[in-house]
């Protein structure tokens, strides 16, 4: 091979990788954000008209992932509302479970490959028809621990177990192109002390993870927690259910 012939290749070797990654950068997922002004959601400043149906990744055999998001896409639904169990992607305590129907980042990815949102639904207390509302039958033999309070060490686990999520999920928030786009907290929680503070420490503890979308938690008829400090929107009202 001649000095002029080497050089030739490897001109071309430099040329085809910079195609390569122009093409790359060319496919990178667009960025997109969704705000609340008062009265609507906003889809990158656009507004937004959201229809979702919820489907549960842990209750719905993973095979039928599939089917079940094509349901949802016939009703004429844009978004998926998706409870996560904590209690089933953390078994024992450390253990963390992301595999099979637990594989919460697959179902994501599936609903955006469906051209569908998500609406995550973080917890801890995510279901009032699961056992303890989700929450981890462990906690139960720490005797010192109360559950959905500003209890240190009831704030410390939720703490760790966000962290995991955000482990899985942070990539996939709408800033990221991904089809994150709420993120709930808690569940028909009623009035009591610290009620509050409880909520507002629990959108903090999402933004120090990573998950730093939209967030809003749902509430009771309790007008006095509709507002709560530093999370984005507004808790709903959902009829009279208590805890």
């Amino acid at each position: 091979m001649t000095l002029i012939q080497g050089l030739c290749k490897f001109l071309l070797s430099l040329m085809l990788f910079a195609l390569l990654f122009t093409g790359c950068d060319n496919h990178k997922k667009e960025s997109h954000s969704l705000a609340y002004d008062g009265g609507y959601l906003l889809l990158d400043s656009n507004i937004f008209n959201m229809v979702s149906v919820e489907l549960s990744h842990v209750r719905t055999p993973r095979s039928y992932w599939q089917k079940g998001f094509e349901h949802v896409k016939a009703l004429g639904a844009n978004t998926i509302m998706v409870r996560i169990p904590w209690m089933m992607h953390e078994p024992r305590p450390g253990y963390y479970c992301f595999e099979e129907e637990c594989d919460i980042r697959a179902f994501c990815e599936l609903a955006a490959d469906n051209g569908l949102l998500v609406w995550l639904h973080v917890g801890p207390y995510v279901d009032k028809y699961m056992d303890f509302g989700g929450i981890p039958w462990w906690l139960l033999k720490e005797s010192s621990v109360e559950p959905r309070t500003l209890h240190p060490l009831f704030m410390r686990y939720v703490g760790r177990y966000f962290r995991a999520l955000a482990g899985q999920l942070n990539d996939m928030q709408l800033k990221y192109g991904g089809p994150i786009a709420l993120i709930n907290i808690e569940e028909v929680f009623g009035s009591g002390r610290d009620v509050k503070k409880y909520l507002s420490a629990l959108c903090d503890t999402l933004r120090a993870v990573g998950f730093d979308e939209t967030q809003f938690t749902v509430s009771t008829t309790e007008k006095d927690i509709l507002r709560v400090p530093n999370c984005a929107l507004p808790a709903v009202v959902v009829g009279e259910d208590n805890i």
